[in-house]
């Protein structure tokens, strides 16, 4: 009786076992960020509206193996880009913990969408901004490279970097500390664990779901800082910028003499 007993308990435990095993690889397989957030996040003013919307360019992917302990890197770019002469500018993504660019491939369509060629990898722990600075020589390497898809494609004179949570600490790290920092003409920290550093709080959000929300937003930085779009500069510039009349957020603040 007691033998059965404990076949029965074995049985159980290892039926729980096997359920959330399987459960744990459904979630590791979700994207951190979904698929549609450009079409199911709140926007509070025309311009964080237009600029979350999908730009006018189709989007071409392309995943590199590397040599580094953290794997791949990850391409996102105007599928035109093959197509004509032109450069385009640059934006260096910076995973949170453990979020590697394969989980939050969404967000690299968005800003590929609008004109960038958009890169990052599979680093789960980007603090030092080490791996970010690698990725970014890849695709230097790249635009000298005659057989390369991005050969003479990169505007090395525009050139951004955006990170999250962890990678939000890497942005610093990367453009402080690493070989290629001073190429970085702009940058985007988004929760990067330390509130001093806020310019702008997104009212009830929370600290993953900052990776997109103010999505909007980081385009028109990018739009404004690395394209010149000057509809773009309007959410920070001017005498009464959108951001700050935004009710979404709070605590805003905007020091143009810091960003000039």
């Amino acid at each position: 009786m007691i033998l059965r007993f404990l076949k029965i308990i074995l049985i159980v435990a290892v039926i729980l076992v096997i359920t959330i095993s399987i459960i744990l690889l459904l979630l590791s397989m979700q994207p951190f960020v979904p698929n549609n957030y450009t079409q199911i996040v709140k926007t509070g003013g025309e311009l964080e509206a237009k600029y979350l919307a999908m730009g006018a360019s189709q989007v071409e992917h392309m995943e590199v193996s590397t040599e580094e302990e953290w794997g791949n890197i990850n391409v996102y770019y105007p599928k035109e880009l093959t197509e004509n002469a032109k450069s385009y500018p640059v934006v260096v993504m910076v995973n949170g913990t453990g979020v590697y660019s394969s989980k939050y491939s969404a967000l690299f369509k968005h800003l590929a969408s609008w004109g960038f060629i958009v890169i990052g990898n599979e680093d789960p722990s980007t603090c030092s901004g080490s791996s970010a600075d690698t990725t970014l020589a890849w695709l230097l390497n790249e635009n000298e490279n005659p057989d390369s898809r991005f050969y003479q494609k990169v505007d090395e004179e525009h050139i951004g970097i955006s990170g999250h949570s962890q990678g939000g600490v890497g942005v610093f790290n990367a453009i402080n500390e690493q070989p290629h920092g001073s190429l970085y003409t702009c940058a985007v920290s988004l929760s990067p664990t330390q509130l001093d550093l806020a310019v702008a709080l997104r009212n009830g959000m929370d600290h993953g779901k900052m990776l997109y929300s103010a999505d909007g937003y980081v385009t028109a930085w990018f739009m404004w800082y690395l394209k010149g779009d000057t509809e773009a500069a309007k959410v920070f510039t001017g005498d009464a910028p959108e951001l700050l009349r935004n009710q979404l957020y709070q605590e805003q603040q905007i020091d143009i003499s810091c960003i000039n």
